[in-house]
């Protein structure tokens, strides 16, 4: 099972590489809302509850659903999925981690990037090639070419921009957090012999992070060499220098650790309430 709900998270995984990518707000104001905004994870955030659902949708209508569910309880488990994974939650649990993480200092120096030609030139990269807003073109460029056209000199430098980011690592870390969450929360639902702790949960959940970072980690290097396509190898390293300051480490940390929390009390939510959609059938008597 803890297989399977990774694959419905694929989509949220994806999601934390492309963290930079919305339009320039016009005041410059040195505050984490400013920042999220022109680093583009607001952007971001609005379209995640629409990848989650649709990647969940996908696995129901091609694979089915898994014991103890039946296919009339479809309906059911998209509605609670859409009530759970909500933007402004997330941004609610980003934003509090950004607040308690970043200086002035971090918070200056990262704005004035975003807003320098260099950052305005990133992000309409960004804007233009969003892997979650054109999946079908995404696709496609992967088919024809991918990964295997680029040269040397370039999959060095997305590699540094991957490594920069800690994209695989801030998805993996979310996935296992999301697998724990609902798994605690679908416990009560379990039979007695089934039943985990908390603390099991998460060590078989940490025995899967070895083949979740090696499977994610092409998609991520794909994705990041399809949204900078269009941007010299030179930018892309400087993208790269400046994640690599501490204010750039203090931001990508502060985004993975506030999004994996989100993404942990939102699959904690899922929990609950799929014991509901159970709890709901065995007194229909099912």
């Amino acid at each position: 099972m803890i297989k399977r709900t990774a694959v419905i998270w694929s989509a949220t995984g994806m999601l934390l590489t492309l963290i930079f990518s919305s339009p320039v707000v016009g005041a410059q104001r040195y505050d984490v809302q400013a920042l999220i905004e022109l680093s583009g994870f607001d952007d971001q955030l609005a379209a995640l509850p629409k990848a989650v659902n649709e990647s969940f949708e996908y696995i129901m209508e091609t694979e089915g659903v898994i014991d103890p569910f039946e296919t009339q309880d479809i309906p059911l488990l998209q509605d609670a999925v859409a009530s759970v994974f909500q933007t402004d939650a997330l941004r609610n649990s980003l934003l509090t981690e950004m607040r308690q993480t970043l200086s002035t200092t971090d918070l200056e120096t990262l704005i004035r990037f975003y807003l320098s030609d260099r950052g305005i030139a990133l992000r309409k990269s960004e804007l233009t090639n969003s892997v979650l807003q054109h999946p079908e073109r995404f696709q496609q460029w992967y088919d024809n070419s991918g990964l295997y056209a680029l040269n040397h000199e370039r999959r060095l430098a997305i590699e540094d921009l991957e490594w920069s980011m800690k994209a695989t690592v801030g998805a993996v870390d979310a996935m296992i957090g999301m697998q724990v969450a609902m798994q605690v929360s679908l416990s009560p639902a379990l039979p007695v012999e089934q039943r985990l702790s908390p603390r099991e949960f998460l060590m078989v959940a940490q025995e899967q992070r070895e083949e979740l970072t090696n499977a994610y980690l092409e998609s991520s290097l794909a994705g990041l060499a399809f949204i900078y396509q269009d941007q010299s190898i030179d930018a892309i390293r400087a993208y790269s220098a400046i994640l690599k300051t501490d204010a750039g480490q203090h931001f990508v940390k502060a985004i993975n650790r506030g999004l994996t929390r989100g993404l942990f009390d939102a699959a904690e939510q899922l929990g609950v309430s799929i014991q509901d959609i159970l709890a709901g059938r065995i007194g229909q008597g099912a």
